[in-house]
């Protein structure tokens, strides 16, 4: 007998889980390459940004409405999202956002208006996105326990991947076919991509009836939030988000992603005013990527033997150093070398985030308990890139809104180790 379309993905799955690695490899090299087009695509729209200034002739504040509606959508989405990826898993919720990064990147490509692009790419686009950037952040950590900060390095790695290629090709495919082209031509990766993943990912061992006890030695992964009604998941993740600790890892993540969306998204103009051109500003932003991926994969190796939370604070040191030495040597040499060890902070922040979650709160509600840390970027997101816009147009430079950035940097990288300490005292006092 034919074997049902819908049976295809979880025969698939089995074949795999009898290979002669561990499944949980084939899950992060699934989150792996949705990082690499997905964030390889968000963060170069650095390189979008001038070629909207000059069609539609908008200032910088108000060409950045559409990164920051993006970001909204993307992250604050991401909040509501990752409950609904915890109840009805990763496989459905993957091929909607296929549809929805397709069709938002086709409207994007053909209308001719700013309204028209603003909310293809800002409202449907990043609703696609807004799944992706749940799944692919947090689907490791239940499929790892003693090797969580090295495997979900390596898942996050991709992003890095992307960062450091996609600014690259999109500049050449923008010389060569236009921006509207260039990102039509962007469709059959995401399409690929998004339905692949989705034939092999699963959401924990359970799913496969595996039982890794090697990776768990302290026992089973929690078991999954579907086992329990929607209220119980809801009150379970209610709960967690009123601890002081959780609103510390909130405040966190949004002072770093701030830093990170004010750099990123300004880097190109930042170099073109001081003189040095888009080029130097294109391979700042693939620089950051690659190293990028060396902070996550490092980081998350580095966090498996000392510890998460230091870990953590110290991407908020780099990311600010980084930043500092942008403003103080602001000519080719320097630009890049910023780039590199604000690049590396940029990683360990991004690797480390679920796993520090993961180990605070555990997994049950992952994705919801992420998703709602992702939401902060729905604020920092959308408010960074539109106040150094509006910085830049009233001082005529970066430099008051760049030394913020790399201020609150170092602020969020406390935050998470502030965290872990509260956390750690207060279970101290529940067991005393």
């Amino acid at each position: 007998m034919a074997l049902e379309a819908r049976s295809v993905p979880t025969a698939v799955r089995r074949r795999l889980a009898d290979g002669p690695f561990y499944y949980g490899w084939v899950v992060v090299g699934a989150c792996f390459f949705l990082g690499v087009v997905t964030w390889g695509t968000i963060w170069s729209f650095g390189v979008l940004f001038g070629y909207i200034i000059d069609e539609f002739g908008l200032s910088h504040a108000n060409t950045a409405i559409i990164f920051s509606l993006q970001s909204v959508i993307t992250f604050g989405g991401a909040a509501v999202l990752g409950f609904v990826i915890d109840r009805y898993g990763t496989q459905h919720l993957l091929l909607l956002a296929a549809g929805l990064v397709v069709l938002g990147l086709l409207g994007m490509s053909q209308l001719g208006s700013f309204t028209a692009v603003l909310l293809s790419y800002g409202l449907v686009v990043a609703a696609g996105f807004a799944i992706v950037n749940v799944i692919e952040k947090a689907t490791p950590s239940r499929w790892f326990d003693r090797r969580r900060g090295v495997a979900t390095g390596i898942a996050l790695s991709g992003a890095g991947v992307g960062i450091f290629v996609v600014p690259l090709v999109l500049e050449v495919l923008i010389r060569n076919l236009g921006w509207r082209g260039a990102y039509r031509s962007l469709l059959l990766a995401f399409l690929i991509t998004y339905v692949l993943a989705a034939l092999v990912i699963s959401d924990r061992p359970s799913d496969l009836d595996l039982e890794p006890s090697t990776e768990f030695p302290t026992g089973i992964p929690d078991p999954t939030s579907t086992d329990v009604d929607w209220r119980t998941q809801v009150g379970d993740v209610l709960s967690i988000a009123r601890k002081p600790a959780f609103g510390l890892v909130f405040v966190a993540a949004s002072f770093l992603g701030g830093s990170i969306y004010i750099i990123t998204v300004n880097i190109v103009e930042f170099t073109t005013n001081v003189g040095l051109g888009r080029g130097i500003g294109v391979l700042a932003i693939s620089i950051t990527g690659a190293l990028n991926m060396g902070g996550k994969s490092i980081g998350g190796t580095v966090s498996d033997r000392i510890g998460r939370p230091v870990t953590f604070a110290s991407s908020g040191l780099f990311m600010g150093g980084g930043i500092v030495l942008l403003l103080s040597m602001p000519e080719s040499l320097g630009v890049l070398a910023a780039a590199v060890i604000f690049g590396f902070g940029w990683g360990i922040q991004i690797g480390l985030l679920a796993p520090l979650i993961a180990d605070l709160f555990g997994t049950l509600s992952i994705n919801a308990l992420l998703g709602l840390v992702l939401g902060s970027a729905a604020i920092s997101g959308s408010l960074g890139p539109y106040i150094a816009g509006l910085a830049f147009d009233h001082f005529g430079t970066y430099r008051p809104v760049f030394l913020g950035a790399a201020v609150i940097a170092v602020i969020g990288g406390a935050c998470g180790l502030a965290a872990a300490h509260l956390e750690s005292r207060r279970s101290v006092h529940l067991s005393g």
